[in-house]
């Protein structure tokens, strides 16, 4: 068993005995982490947060009122956007009957992946109260209308007032497109000859991109559908097999009458983070020794500092070519797919900057965070015989990054994985599309 669900365990049956031992059990079942089940609901995500905090403590606070930062989003502000999470999920655990109100007035951008993480958050208070009479959640939606709307249709406001299950798989509304699906620790398997969910929801995922094109007369060609369904594929595949609960949640969200047509995505894992998968290997294991030379060049040459630490390097080494925390052998190869979503990647930003756009791409996790906007790019090294990509001048793996391409969250750590990204449609990935025999 993980050192963080023994811990979580340990600490749920010491305030159970305590409760049962005062006569003061709140309800007549016990802790668990079904969301269906009867009884004390307690969340695996909320304990990744705020491991230590106690469900329900004695404090009897009033209505606590949390404005949001001007810029809500992961990729431009992620120390503060990571510490308002822990803010709201220690207040609603301290509080004996938590009055939750946040204010989204003060937001003046409001991203994707930070307002997705905040409705699965919220999502999950709302399990662990919802038997406390009078605890509640409200809030001030912000001024700007397309903010407010990407909320409803996708965000916070949809997710909390949705069922446990509930998924928005192609949702097309007036003036805009979302898609979301979440997974909360299901095992991805095939039944049958029934589509495995994983497949399933690259499927949906690629539909729902399609069908924003459509909105400009376009579709993905064949080959870059299936390239697209490989790649999100992987990531949903790591996802599933790195994070330890399974539990993952994909969005997609289009405003059509944004004129750059910028499409937003995010995937998000909760759990270990990058470098937690490799520091959870056994020392002699394939994986381990693939990484552990870096480590100990970086050492030695003196290059590990507060800004630049082991834990960031482990997240580097993990976007390069066939090098996997799973890996078992050089001929497992399992590093591949994320390499092959980087170089998707690289394609779109190579032509945005043709047209002048912008496109860019964020993963954070643990605390660090790795920012693509198409300086730096993954090529193919033939002394290692791999594709590379280092974030710096000489794309060396055994030098320091750029600070600026990649940077240590000294104040923040996220218990998982995001990847988000933000990139203008109309890449050589699409092709015009006859309305009439669409049926538009």
């Amino acid at each position: 068993m993980h050192l963080r669900e023994r811990i979580i365990r340990l600490q749920n049956e010491r305030w159970e005995n305590r409760l049962n031992r005062k006569g003061k059990r709140m309800t007549g079942g016990p802790v668990t982490s079904d969301p269906e089940s009867i009884g004390t609901y307690r969340s695996r995500i909320l304990d990744l947060f705020e491991t230590y905090v106690q469900v329900r403590a004695r404090s009897h606070q009033m209505t606590q009122t949390f404005n949001l930062p001007p810029s809500f989003s992961l990729s431009n502000n992620a120390e503060e956007v990571i510490a308002f999470f822990h803010e709201i999920i220690r207040y609603s655990r301290q509080s004996k009957v938590p009055k939750l109100v946040l204010d989204h007035r003060p937001v003046r951008y409001l991203g994707l992946a930070a307002d997705s993480i905040l409705g699965v958050i919220l999502k999950e208070i709302s399990l662990e109260i919802r038997h406390i009479r009078g605890a509640y959640i409200r809030g001030y939606k912000p001024k700007d209308a397309r903010i407010r709307n990407m909320m409803d249709e996708v965000g916070c406001v949809r997710v909390l007032n949705a069922g446990v299950e509930e998924d928005i798989k192609v949702s097309m509304q007036p003036g805009s497109k979302a898609f979301r699906h979440q997974n909360r620790g299901k095992a991805l398997t095939v039944v049958g000859h029934v589509l495995d969910q994983r497949s399933q929801t690259c499927a949906e995922f690629a539909d729902h991109l399609n069908a924003c094109l459509m909105a400009r007369g376009m579709k993905l060609k064949s080959e870059a559908r299936a390239d697209l369904l490989t790649y999100v594929g992987e990531i949903l595949d790591n996802a599933q097999t790195h994070s330890g609960l399974a539990h993952w949640v994909i969005v997609g969200f289009i405003d059509l009458d944004d004129n750059d047509f910028v499409y937003k995505c995010t995937i998000t894992s909760f759990g270990n983070s990058i470098a937690d998968t490799f520091l959870l290997l056994d020392r002699g294991s394939f994986a381990w020794t693939s990484v552990e030379p870096y480590l100990l060049q970086h050492k030695k040459s003196g290059l590990f500092s507060g800004e630049w630490r082991e834990e960031d390097l482990l997240a580097v080494m993990a976007l390069q070519g066939d090098i996997s925390s799973i890996n078992t052998s050089a001929e497992t190869n399992r590093g591949q797919g994320t390499v092959d979503f980087i170089e998707f990647f690289q394609g779109l930003t190579e032509e945005a900057a043709l047209k002048k756009k912008s496109v860019t791409m964020t993963i954070v996790s643990g605390s660090t965070l790795i920012h693509f906007d198409g300086r730096y790019k993954m090529i193919f090294n033939p002394a290692l015989a791999r594709s590379v990509i280092a974030f710096n001048a000489t794309n060396d793996l055994l030098g320091k990054p750029d600070g600026t391409a990649v940077r240590s969250l000294s104040k923040a750590n996220f218990p998982g994985v995001v990847i988000s990204i933000a990139a203008p449609l109309g890449s050589g990935d699409v092709e015009p599309v006859n309305l009439e025999q669409a049926g538009v």
